[in-house]
């Protein structure tokens, strides 16, 4: 139902943006298509919409009596500008205008005649040079000077090299100039970033807000609470001076446990829950026989919910935080890594300890436990396969287009490839080491991420080779 109504508040918000191009969420919406691409634009509302602290904090902006406006994205703007070091009156005409003008006309003159003769990276700078001087538009202007001044990056160009000694000996003003715009250019393309991105946020959030609006007027003619809903609403409470101490209180005579399963999932919200009871139980610790306890066990590799605000490197910091928290009441606090596995084997094991153990591709979870199989003497195989990409098809000769023909789909060749191995293992009689006996059909489970387009093809390449296969299975 929530997923329903939101997309219901979503196609409303773009009717009327598309219909009111001129007013502040046309404006908005325009804005975003051009710096998302068609094919992404969905994605990047719906992760914005996703934001809901964010939302509700841009919602509630106040930058006091002396700032007061009526749009909360007004009132915003300036705090994002503010944490890029852009001015308030900074635009993208007056940028274009600076970014232009780094070199006077005479500037461009000078060092065109001078540049081009000299060596071949002088000559190629000068070219460029020459383009901006001659360009009809300011962009093209602006075009030809990060050509000679700036890298491919729009960082500025090194001093080595950037004007050759030979002609430095003969125009020893001209690289003192060329320096000095090389730098304001570079700063200006800088600025320039940065209003890009507090222009496409702010775009973006006026859309976002505009259908976490639409979506909460749906929920309130429901009187109806989505999950998050409740996840926000009991953190208010609890953070609210005067109310958490009664609800504390009130559950003080019942909740003597507290246990956080896979909490290698649990968002940061959520935790602030958790917290704001478990404070409780420990400064109550020792005022009464009642033992209080908090049990909490995750595995940060296994984190899925990131859609949900998961924040896998919290479950270690709240470790830290609670061990805190015990010691100081005088309690014990034990911290039991669980290495042994019952799962699964240990090459596949071996295979994620390796996946994890480089910090810089997986930043913010641990990489210290090392696992351990329980099945030992088991076989496992882990293997990656090169992707299978898309075939083009073979065009036919012109007048017979019965003879073109279609290149097989990726997820075709995969599904003929994975088959293939099976009917390799029945036939060979490959052994299932864990049971002593030759691998049949029932034995082998094959995992997808979406059933479509995969499943269907996966399916047929089995029962081609005459092999026994369950069929996709289904879900209610």
């Amino acid at each position: 139902t929530a997923g329903k109504l939101l997309r219901e508040a979503t196609d409303a918000m773009l009717a009327r943006a598309a219909e009111h191009r001129d007013a502040p969420l046309g404006r908005a919406l325009t804005t975003a298509i051009a710096h998302a691409s068609e094919n992404h634009f969905d994605e990047v509302l719906k992760n914005a919409i996703g934001k809901r602290a964010w939302l509700d904090w841009l919602g509630r902006v106040d930058l006091g009596e002396a700032h007061a406006v009526d749009d909360p994205l007004a009132a915003a703007e300036p705090l994002y500008r503010a944490h890029f070091g852009l001015s308030a009156d900074v635009t993208e005409e007056r940028l274009a205008v600076r970014m232009a003008q780094v070199l006077n006309d005479a500037e461009l003159r000078h060092a065109v005649d001078a540049l081009t003769a000299g060596g071949s990276s002088d000559i190629k700078m000068g070219e460029a040079l020459r383009a901006a001087r001659d360009a009809d538009t300011t962009a093209g202007r602006i075009e030809g000077l990060i050509q000679a001044l700036l890298r491919k990056d729009g960082e500025p160009r090194g001093d080595r090299g950037f004007v050759t000694a030979p002609v430095r000996a003969v125009e020893p003003t001209l690289f003192p100039v060329l320096a000095r715009a090389r730098d304001a250019l570079a700063a200006s393309m800088q600025e320039r970033r940065a209003l890009s991105v507090v222009t496409a946020t702010m775009a973006l959030a006026r859309l976002a807000l505009d259908v976490m609006q639409g979506y909460g007027a749906a929920k309130a003619r429901r009187a109806a609470l989505d999950f998050d809903d409740l996840i926000a609403h009991t953190e208010r409470l609890l953070a609210t001076a005067g109310n958490s101490e009664w609800v504390l209180f009130k559950l003080d005579g019942g909740l003597t446990h507290i246990l956080v399963d896979e909490s290698q999932d649990t968002s940061p919200t959520q935790w602030r829950i958790v917290e704001a009871l478990a404070e409780g139980f420990f400064a109550a610790a020792g005022s009464d026989a009642k033992p209080r306890t908090l049990f909490a066990v995750g595995d940060e590799k296994q984190s899925i919910y990131s859609f949900q605000g998961a924040a896998p490197h919290l479950f270690a910091e709240k470790g830290a935080h609670f061990s805190r928290l015990v010691r100081q009441a005088g309690q014990q606090w034990h911290a039991l890594p669980l290495t042994l596995s019952f799962r699964t084997v240990a090459p596949v094991l071996d295979a994620v300890d390796l996946v994890f153990a480089d910090a810089e591709r997986t930043p913010g979870v641990g990489a210290g436990i090392v696992h351990q199989a329980r099945r030992l003497g088991q076989a496992g195989l882990v293997e990656l396969w090169e992707t299978e990409k898309p075939e083009a098809a073979m065009p036919a000769a012109a007048f017979q287009p019965l003879t073109e023909e279609g290149g097989s789909s990726a997820p075709e060749r995969l599904a003929a490839r994975i088959a293939d191995t099976i009917q390799g293992w029945l036939e060979r009689r490959e052994m299932l080491l864990s049971e002593n006996r030759p691998i049949r059909a029932g034995d082998i489970l094959i995992l997808v991420r979406k059933r479509r387009p995969f499943a269907g093809p996966m399916v047929a390449a089995l029962k081609a080779r005459k092999i026994a296969v369950a069929g996709a299975d289904r879900m209610r």
